[in-house]
């Protein structure tokens, strides 16, 4: 077995661990020692010096590791699993490693070296990086969280399940992760999969100090309009009926509210009108029929103020999926043909709008 001698540190990495060679095979031919050079840092990837055998193999033959070496045992994985953040900088600078291969920023995130992702980071490393800021909600790790922000990853991408970086934040309850999240898009995050805006995610997760910070950043008119969306969730969707949190996000939303003027009553909606204080609301509160209706009257009200067609959309879908499960038919059908008028009005409305601004 061969016995290195680490004695003479003065000379260059690539020189000493060559000599070393040359003795073990008694040949003194420099393309010899190239070809065990390979196969003796494979043979002593765990020796302690493990730094200076990477730093040398790459100035005799650089694809050799990378070819060969199992992938989480690559030069750049290696110095990436080891927060060996001056390796990784030299494997970057000197061409021996791509800052863009799979894998890399995610063995950063996991070990929590901040400083490790910054860098990798600030060479251009843009393979999934959304996805990886996801992770890093999903788990709290707020400086790897701000790190990503702060090279463009888009806080508005989806998963497969329609989840966003904040849905897992708030669903770890990750209140920092959160706030840094809605602090760089000013609250202004996209709906999520299931058509939550991030105030209606928090207020039915009970995050309060997140609930506070949008009623801050928001127009008070959204935050409250998303006060009242919940409660027309809780209203309508079977899968998460709540009575006694509808009635009380429905007042919340009512003290906050400037009264409106209800003068058209639809046949679609039983002739009903939107409840304007809590004694109205209360009258119907064993009603089924009639809080259904003031949740679609609710809805309806902010879809025109707002244009959140998704939300808007997702409540008609449910009541369709409601009156065909009690067999009313002729009621869906109703909805329906509500919806494609109150669109067609929106879209005139506001083709007629962007006309008479430009």
């Amino acid at each position: 077995m061969l016995e290195i001698c680490f004695t003479d540190r003065n000379q260059p990495t690539r020189s000493w661990i060559r000599n070393e060679l040359i003795v073990f095979n008694g040949n003194s031919l420099e393309e010899d020692a190239d070809s065990y050079c390979q196969e003796y840092v494979k043979e002593h990837w765990e020796q302690e010096d493990v730094h200076n055998c990477i730093k040398a193999q790459c100035d005799l033959d650089p694809d050799t590791l990378n070819d060969y070496i199992p992938y989480r045992s690559k030069p750049i994985c290696y110095a990436c699993n080891n927060g060996d953040l001056n390796l990784v900088r030299e494997l970057v600078e000197y061409a021996y490693a791509d800052i863009n291969q799979s894998g890399i920023l995610t063995i950063a995130i996991e070990k929590t070296y901040e400083a490790l992702v910054d860098y990798v980071l600030s060479q251009g490393y843009n393979y999934h990086v959304e996805y990886l800021l996801q992770e890093t909600s999903s788990v709290g790790y707020l400086g790897t969280t701000n790190g990503l922000l702060k090279y463009g990853a888009d806080t508005d991408i989806r998963i497969y399940d329609g989840h966003t970086a904040l849905d897992f934040a708030i669903l770890g309850r990750h209140i920092d992760v959160a706030k840094a999240l809605l602090l760089h898009k000013h609250g202004h995050i996209k709906t999520n999969g299931d058509n939550f805006t991030p105030m209606m995610l928090a207020v039915h997760h009970d995050l309060r100090p997140i609930v506070d910070l949008l009623f801050q950043m928001l127009p008070i008119d959204r935050a409250v309009g998303d006060l009242l969306r919940v409660a027309c969730r809780y209203t309508i969707d079977l899968s998460i009926a709540n009575r006694e949190k509808t009635l009380y996000f429905c007042q919340q939303g009512l003290c906050r509210k400037q009264p409106s003027n209800n003068s058209v009553l639809y046949q679609v909606y039983d002739f009903c009108q939107e409840c304007q204080t809590f004694d109205q609301l209360e009258s119907i509160r064993n009603d089924d029929n009639a809080i259904r209706m003031n949740a679609l009257l609710v809805s309806e009200k902010n879809f025109l103020q707002h244009g959140d067609a998704a939300i808007y959309i997702g409540f008609i879908e449910t009541q369709c999926f409601y009156n065909r499960s009690h067999h009313l038919f002729y009621r869906s059908l109703q909805l329906r043909t509500h919806k494609i008028r109150l669109f067609t009005f929106f879209t005139l409305t506001s083709c007629s709008s962007t006309c008479r601004s430009s």
